[in-house]
């Protein structure tokens, strides 16, 4: 058996970048995001495989950072990603080209230099044709990353492949050739629903419903939305529709349309099992719910942190649990199958 444990929105509005500073050494212009990320480190890095979502631009000369509404981080937080301990991120999202394509290309070469893979956008039309297939435990996992739309920001017509924009058969023939590659079992990451929605859209019902239908797909893990959605098994595999942000500055007191939600977010760990016969199943996933900490931006894994007696933002961290709770088991997906960490 493997672990796979997936994390939703990475999103460095200016409030953390301008954290990220600070954290930096004071002498030089370094940014530095491993204290936002480092009580979660621990229970990422112990997955045999973690992928993020980055959502925005990486900067590789850290020039011209910005948070909302076009978004352009530091080059650290590759730096931060690979210390956590995740070994792989989806990176298609409707940010993706907030800065055309030298911020593709920036991003991916950031990850790259800090050995992180990376799907979903691509520098030329042979590294879109081959999204990675990581080898963990004797299996071989795929991994695609599509998004609904860039915001209206047009695809670059010279660099048509630069970004995975959503079409379920163009999702399928992705699969059908990370299957032909040796891909044993293929996770899809997608960027869809209604912002602030906790109920999947119609179209995402949908859409998983086709894509699962699919022998090529197994897992659909969802990402958008910027609060936890449910999980939901159909025909026998699962989908979580929605992670929720892992690392924003979004709440109600900096976003007039952002709910309480919108600090919610969690590690999800599916645990996939082999066969007698050889044939690969979802066995168990864990929800591991997390909560931004707005003061430092500090990423706060909720069980463990209520453990402590002395536990700050007490109130706030069970508010956030109950939420992620209920948003998980909303369509009645069954808590053996999909259990969450108990808070004391």
């Amino acid at each position: 058996s493997i672990t796979l444990s997936f994390t939703g929105e990475l999103l460095s509005h200016g409030g953390i970048i301008e954290q990220a500073r600070s954290n930096g050494t004071p002498d030089t212009s370094d940014y530095d995001y491993t204290p936002m990320f480092a009580a979660v480190a621990p229970l990422i890095s112990v997955a045999d495989l973690a992928l993020c979502h980055q959502e925005t631009p990486i900067s590789s000369s850290n020039t011209a950072l910005s948070g909302y509404p076009v978004f352009n981080a530091p080059r650290e937080i590759a730096d931060g990603i690979a210390a956590a301990g995740w070994d792989g991120c989806s990176v298609s999202s409707n940010h993706a080209i907030d800065k055309g394509f030298q911020g593709v290309t920036e991003t991916l070469d950031e990850f790259d230099r800090v050995g992180i893979g990376h799907t979903g956008t691509a520098r030329s039309e042979e590294e879109r044709a081959n999204p990675p297939i990581y080898e963990i435990g004797g299996i071989a996992v795929g991994h695609m990353s599509w998004t609904y739309g860039t915001n209206g920001i047009p695809i670059p017509s010279s660099a048509p492949y630069s970004v995975n924009v959503t079409g379920v058969e163009a999702i399928k023939v992705e699969a059908a050739g990370l299957r032909a590659r040796g891909a044993e079992w293929i996770v899809l990451s997608v960027q869809w629903g209604n912002e602030y929605q906790r109920s999947p859209s119609a179209t995402q019902s949908d859409q998983a419903r086709e894509l699962l239908a699919s022998p090529d797909i197994d897992l659909i893990i969802g990402a958008h939305v910027h609060v936890v959605q449910p999980a939901e098994v159909i025909d026998g595999e699962l989908v979580l529709y929605g992670l929720g942000n892992f690392l924003s500055n979004q709440s109600p007191q900096s976003c007039n349309s952002c709910p309480p939600g919108s600090q919610d977010g969690m590690i999800f760990t599916v645990t996939v099992e082999e066969a007698l016969d050889g044939s690969l199943a979802t066995t168990h996933a864990q929800v591991t719910p997390t909560f931004v900490d707005r003061s430092i931006y500090e990423i706060i894994p909720i069980a463990q942190r209520l453990a402590d007696p002395d536990a700050a933002l007490a109130e706030s961290l069970r508010a956030s649990w109950a939420r992620t709770n209920e948003a998980v088991y909303l369509l009645g997906v069954d808590p053996t199958l999909v259990g969450i960490d108990p808070i004391p």
